[in-house]
């Protein structure tokens, strides 16, 4: 008997797949993502993976929330109208376990990403991993990191994490649509990403110029936040000093 464990919950936008447990075509939206007992990874619909496995016992990591962060939700005007402050604003939603969710980003989704992980990151997750929690010591170090990176924008801060890794999600999407012999173009852009952690507004605005040309299962390529790496900077380490970002 085939012994399933959780993966991650991701997006279906580039093609169509099964559920493994009722064989239903999953076309699009949210899915699961299993290993099976060959470490091989297969879909779920969610519902099917809640009642075949029960809650997971970890924190997943949320990729179709991170794929929709950096799109952009209604067009930007030049003089935008002055608008009423709510007395409830809406804030974006916090993950239950903000450390763990940076280090498994970090570790487990950035593995092309230059630089992704450095040997303390990696140490904290092995830890993580064979006791299914996170340490005191490995929390407090992550915490610090965060705040650190957040207060200088850079690369290392969660947001710009988030944004690497939905803007990443998008441009593959474009690439499986579009003909082999004309990807050049976004995988050069791919490739400085996962290189510099970061994009300009101009690259950002290149690619929704070649998204517009795109049909993702019958809708449209969504634009994506000209500005979702705006101000980010790559921080300067001392001469001799390894990086421990």
């Amino acid at each position: 008997m085939k012994q399933w464990t959780y993966a991650r919950i991701d997006r279906v936008d580039s093609s169509v797949v099964h559920c493994v447990f009722c064989r239903r075509a999953l076309r699009s939206g949210k899915v699961v993502v299993l290993y099976d007992d060959q470490g091989q990874e297969v879909y779920s619909g969610p519902s099917c993976a809640k009642k075949t496995l029960g809650d997971p016992e970890v924190q997943l990591i949320d990729l179709s929330k991170l794929a929709l962060l950096v799109v952009e939700t209604e067009p930007k005007s030049p003089n935008p109208a002055p608008q009423r402050k709510s007395k409830h604003p809406r804030r974006e939603s916090e993950p239950a376990d903000a450390a763990v969710e940076y280090l498994r980003l970090r570790v487990e989704v950035m593995k092309s990403f230059a630089g992704n992980v450095t040997k303390r990151l990696s140490e904290i997750h092995a830890a993580m991993v064979s006791s299914k929690q996170l340490s005191d010591d490995g929390r407090q170090y992550i915490q610090r990191l965060l705040a650190n990176a957040a207060a200088a924008n850079t690369i290392y801060s969660s947001r710009n994490v988030k944004s690497c890794v939905g803007v990443a999600y998008w441009i593959g999407v474009a690439i499986e649509h579009t003909p082999e012999p004309r990807r050049d173009f976004l995988q050069g852009l791919l490739h400085q990403l996962e290189d510099r952690w970061r994009l300009s507004s101009g690259q950002i605005e290149a690619l929704n110029r070649w998204g517009a040309g795109i049909t993702v299962n019958k809708m449209r390529f969504p634009k994506l936040d000209v500005d979702a790496f705006a101000g980010v900077t790559a921080p300067i380490f001392p001469k001799g000093q390894k990086r421990d970002s």
